[in-house]
């Protein structure tokens, strides 16, 4: 198995690993579903510094990244993992 295709089978693990996750810190507390982002899970001052980045289009996208629900971007990244993993051949 190829390196590509292992991290692709792991990041959708990891999915699949966070939305257990959620469903079960949902049960036990009787809250309504909390989606665990990047933000939700670094403290604010660690991420100041996307607000400095002097050019507002990757502003923009960084804070676009960071407020995405951890397991839809893990299953994008093991999506893109699969298909490099398709054209790379080491």
């Amino acid at each position: 198995m190829d390196k590509l295709n292992l991290t692709g089978f792991l990041m959708l693990f990891a999915s699949v690993g966070t939305l257990v996750y959620q469903g079960v810190a949902s049960m036990m507390f009787k809250g309504s579903w909390k989606m665990l982002t990047i933000a939700n899970s670094i403290d604010e001052k660690n991420l100041a510094f996307i607000n400095g980045i002097s050019t507002q289009y990757i502003q923009n996208a960084a804070n676009y990244i960071i407020q995405t629900p951890l397991f839809i971007l893990f299953i994008c990244i093991g999506v893109l993992c699969f298909i490099l993993g398709m054209f790379v051949k080491t």
